[in-house]
């Protein structure tokens, strides 16, 4: 079912001469570099609260979408079939395993958090945000990269992330023993996280003498992740670098307060 609908997009990618394919793909690109960027832009010129929501939206996110990737080890649409021809450079851009899917991960993890933020103050953010997510969803179907639940574990998974990062905040605002508490969690799930990954059994199939897919070049974003949460943790047990230049420490005791 997941590759006629590839198909079917595939022939109106062509019927439509692939008028639309660099569009779809510049959606693509935006939702992976505004995630690189934003959260930056936010905590140094706007609000750091907010900022470091980002920043754990972002980090835990490419924990939990390496996870998922590393331990499904779904290859790509074209590979599964040989009819699927990706658009353009999509081929060559997307690698690695395909469930799920990172760009969504980007876009939600992006584009979520700032409408939740801005929900209450500009909602027609809010709204920009949404069709962002579902363009950017869409796109790595009709581009050919990623099937439907590919797109779909990709939403969900991140959207989860979000509302539990918002009710942990609630439950330890202005508790420094829960604060602690999860934060000595946390390093313990990024521990076992790591060491899941480096010891599991991975495929290694090979056509025309080359690895369909390399895991250890898939390890780099839950390491990065992993690496990226566990300064967060470090910088509220040392009191924190960047507090030292404001009241709003950008910790994970501190950063994600209602």
């Amino acid at each position: 079912m997941d590759i006629e609908y590839l198909l079917v997009l595939q022939n109106l990618r062509n019927a439509l001469g692939g008028s639309l394919d660099e569009f779809f793909n510049a959606i693509s690109k935006v939702s992976v570099g505004i995630m690189m960027l934003l959260p930056c832009v936010v905590f140094w010129s706007t609000d750091k609260k907010w900022g470091c929501r980002f920043l754990v939206a972002r980090w835990a996110g490419e924990v939990v979408n390496g996870l998922l990737k590393l331990t499904v080890c779904a290859y790509r649409p074209w590979i599964r079939s040989p009819l699927i021809e990706p658009a353009g450079d999509s081929k060559v851009a997307a690698t690695g395993y395909s469930f799920p899917s990172g760009h969504t991960m980007c876009a939600v993890a992006t584009y979520g958090t700032a409408s939740v933020w801005q929900y209450r103050k500009r909602r027609w953010i809010s709204v920009v945000c949404a069709v962002m997510i579902l363009l950017t969803m869409f796109s790595r179907n009709f581009l050919g990269v990623h099937t439907p639940q590919d797109v779909i574990v990709g939403f969900l998974e991140t959207a989860l992330l979000i509302l539990i990062m918002l009710l942990a905040a609630k439950h330890i605002e202005g508790n420094t023993r829960r604060a602690d508490i999860i934060g000595a969690v946390g390093i313990g799930l990024i521990a076992a996280s790591l060491a899941y990954i480096l010891l599991k059994p991975y495929p290694m199939d090979y056509v025309d003498g080359k690895l369909l897919v390399d895991p250890v070049k898939m390890m780099k974003d839950t390491f990065n992740g992993c690496g990226g949460l566990l300064g967060l943790i470090a910088s509220d047990a040392t009191g924190g670098v960047l507090s030292a230049a404001s009241s709003q420490s950008c910790s994970l005791r501190r950063s994600i307060p209602l």
